[in-house]
């Protein structure tokens, strides 16, 4: 969709400096066009340090290799405002990189978050480990920590296969940015660590109809107040098992046989042997919902009415493999 254009790929030694610091970073420039990237011709280009506001702070020349690419540095003034800024190029579409400058310093507690296990099964509790220790190696001891236990939803991935409930959100024309995934506070807490620096917390987790990754963040304070976070994830499956599901075609005509592939796997996605199911074979009838408020008139919802038209009781392979089919008689 767009002619020959340059392109530059531009990176910074760190993604956070001090006034006064020095900003190092690398440039790589190449023609774009059609999907492919090519060395230009190109002998110099022009990087442009620039501000939040857009405002220009520091025009830098730099002369590229054979290979299209070059190197160099930038010292932050003593008196620059902290803020976030950019590394631009006005020949290359699309080619910046972004780095803060903050009035920061190193904490005084390095603190770790880590859970004993990386699944678990919804219902569970688990156990999380919160190490504090000071930079030069010794425990911080007595040491007060709060912490909050967030969770957002993840699938489960099996390539070829639906794995869960159908999702049908895509069918919606609400706009993402209306509905995005957020983090959902599910609980808080208090505690101090010990004389060795280790705060254990328990944690009990709900049972889930869906897969959730949970997010524990921990956050403690050194002498001087200065706050130090960290935090740790792991993954909370609905069920011991997941079950995917794979049709033949994807559509078909009344009266013709459909058939299913279905696989068992574990949390890794590994074949887990054999099971007994039961499946059922359902109608759907969409009802179109209009919004109650003004603002979202035009972006109605779909909602799934089912009807049971058939069902089959079944036992999957060793291998966690089963084969199902359905007909069709009548479509109304």
């Amino acid at each position: 969709y767009s002619p020959p254009h340059l392109q530059a790929y531009i990176y910074t030694d760190r993604p956070i400096y001090r006034p006064g610091q020095t900003v190092h970073f690398r440039v790589i420039l190449r023609e774009a066009y059609n999907g492919r990237y090519s060395i230009t011709d190109q002998s110099n280009l022009i990087l442009n340090v620039v501000n939040d506001f857009g405002e220009q702070i520091a025009k830098l020349s730099m002369s590229l290799s054979e290979y299209g690419t070059a190197h160099g540095l930038y010292t932050l003034p003593e008196d620059i405002e902290p803020g976030l800024f950019r590394l631009t190029s006005e020949e290359a579409q699309f080619s910046s990189v972004p780095f803060q400058v903050a009035e920061y310093r190193v904490p005084e507690i390095d603190l770790n978050v880590s859970f004993l296990s990386e699944q678990v099964l919804a219902g569970a509790t688990v156990n999380a480990a919160v190490d504090a220790r000071f930079f030069f190696g010794a425990p911080a001891g007595n040491l007060p920590v709060s912490w909050k236990l967030f969770r957002t939803p993840v699938s489960f991935v099996l390539p070829g296969y639906q794995v869960g409930k159908w999702d049908n959100r895509w069918l919606t024309a609400l706009p993402r940015f209306f509905g995005p995934d957020f983090l959902e506070q599910v609980s808080e807490g208090e505690g101090q660590t010990d004389s060795t620096g280790m705060l254990e917390i328990e944690l009990s987790i709900p049972e889930e109809k869906d897969r959730y990754r949970y997010t524990l963040e921990a956050t403690a304070a050194d002498e001087s107040d200065l706050p130090i976070s960290a935090g740790s994830d792991i993954l909370v499956n609905p069920a011991p098992i997941y079950i995917g599901v794979k049709p033949d075609v994807w559509s078909t005509r009344a009266g013709l046989e459909t058939g299913f592939e279905v696989l068992v796997v574990d949390w890794e996605g590994e074949p887990d042997g054999s099971h007994p199911f039961r499946a059922e074979f359902q109608e759907v009838v969409w009802e179109r919902v209009e919004p109650e408020s003004e603002m979202l008139r035009g972006f109605p919802k779909y909602e799934p009415h089912f009807r049971t038209v058939g069902s089959t009781d079944f036992i999957s392979a060793e291998d966690g493999k089963a084969r199902l089919a359905f007909t069709l008689s009548l479509i109304h």
